[in-house]
């Protein structure tokens, strides 16, 4: 127990290094799957098949979905419970969310395989780059529940205050990753289905070690037991009330990909699909970094909130949102001083440096905002305001992106899609600021009343 209790004694700034940095590492390697591939394939492969690739990107989204859908709610329900001291009901939430996943996983693999064709098509892949996609997919169809495993119980794993275990294990992943592309695509000449198996290799071995951690490692405190894997009603409700923001969210995203890649079908040409591409990962890795601070805070949230000890609550959100904000700055100036050595990472195209250096700067003007919009709002998620985080996502991924994505493009072509999310974002941000404000003074006398 002293090591949950940590989570309500120590110093704030201390246990936020302590556990953002893991998460921070971890969702940079995580990443990192998809940030690998796409430079193997960019600079050893080519460019329509960069392109190919790029496509399918909302339909990992979907995967990720699923896995922060069970995965942050069941880590979220755990630090929750583990601040009241409840170890048995902690190790019962554990058993339901390996349950979830299990169904969730194969359903999801079935109708992928059934369905692929249909998918790519609704998803906007053009008939040039529809092989290269089709490939790509065929095989990395499975790593759909191997990323709800590695990816969804990682936030377990950092919640009962084993953050470097979970890092590590990410780092096994993307290791292997590495090694597996270069020996696929630049030696055996494999190309985009080289990228493919080492993918689906690597999340293969590092779901053996999420599996070993919770059946025999003795660091774990709470057993993956069998007689909590049938499903409770009252328990997958919880997972599901708090893993439903973070679920809207990626659904959103991935809405908001596919309307982007119907949009770029349009408006745009096959190699405009890898500029998006490039675009997506660099804000993949961005979005890594604050989703980092945000789970390596959220045990803190969560027992803290738990605890009913809301100084400590609000101390927390203060401190995750500063140093959110100052990461999102200083990706914003080397997103504005160096977008060509950026995109050159990725492609090696002239034509296509030139587009996506430009559309680059474009995509991430609202930079400067994110630290706020992405942890003020996933703070909600253990604050006894779940729906709230709901109502927020909604708002910024279906109403103003997907609008900004169908009217934009009307007026400015291709460009629309480039600009697509800065105006809905500083839009957002605004929302944001007025209900965390109103949070505050909805919480402030209690806490005054603690502090006294």
């Amino acid at each position: 127990m002293e090591k949950h209790n940590r989570l309500g004694n120590e110093n704030i700034t201390k246990l936020l290094i302590e556990f953002s940095i893991p998460a921070i590492v971890a969702g940079m390697i995580a990443a990192l799957y998809t940030v690998i591939d796409r430079i193997f394939i960019g600079q050893f492969v080519g460019d329509l098949e960069f392109s190919g690739v790029s496509a399918t990107f909302p339909i990992m989204i979907f995967y990720m979905a699923f896995a922060a859908l069970i995965g942050i709610g069941a880590s979220a329900s755990i630090s929750i419970t583990l601040g009241r001291g409840d170890i048995k009901k902690a190790e019962k939430i554990l058993g339901n969310a390996f349950t979830c996943y299990n169904i969730l996983g194969f359903l999801i693999i079935l109708l992928n395989y059934i369905f692929l064709d249909q998918i790519l098509y609704i998803f906007g892949v053009t008939p040039d780059t529809l092989p290269h996609a089709k490939i790509f997919m065929l095989i990395l169809i499975p790593t759909c529940y191997m990323t709800f495993l590695t990816y969804g119980f990682a936030g377990v794993i950092r919640a009962e205050g084993n953050p470097k275990i979970a890092m590590n294990i990410n780092i096994i992943g993307a290791v292997i990753n590495i090694v597996l592309d270069a020996l696929f695509i630049i030696v055996f000449k494999m190309g985009v289905a080289g990228a493919a198996w080492a993918t689906l290799i690597a999340n293969f071995i590092a779901m053996l070690f999420v599996f070993h951690y919770f059946l025999y490692s003795k660091k774990a405190v709470k057993k993956n037991k069998k007689k909590y894997f049938r499903l409770s009603e009252k328990i997958v409700k919880s997972i599901i009330k708090i893993g439903i923001s973070p679920f809207i969210l990626q659904i959103s995203l991935c809405i908001v990909g596919l309307t982007a890649n119907n949009m770029i079908k349009k408006y745009g040409t096959d190699l405009d699909f890898g500029v998006f591409g490039i675009l997506n990962t660099y804000l993949t890795v961005i979005f890594a970094v604050l989703l980092g601070i945000s789970q390596g805070a959220q045990p803190i949230f969560g027992y803290n909130y738990g605890a009913k000890n809301y100084k400590r609550l609000r101390e927390a959100l203060i401190k995750s949102i500063v140093a959110g904000t100052g990461i999102s700055m200083f990706f914003f100036i080397i997103s504005l001083l160096f977008p060509k050595l950026l995109v050159m990472i990725f492609i090696k195209d002239p034509i296509m440096i030139d587009a996506a250096s430009s559309a680059l700067v474009k995509f991430l003007f609202s930079l400067p905002v994110y630290g706020i919009i992405v942890i003020g709002v996933e703070f909600f998620q253990v604050s006894g305001k779940a729906n709230v985080s709901s109502i927020l996502f909604f708002i910024r991924h279906i109403i103003l992106a997907i609008s900004a994505l169908v009217i934009m493009p009307i007026f400015i072509g291709i460009d629309g899609v480039w600009y697509s999310r800065t105006v809905p974002d500083y839009i957002y941000f605004l929302i944001v600021i007025v209900v965390l404000i109103k949070w505050f003074k909805e919480n402030n006398t209690l806490i005054n009343k603690i502090s006294e």
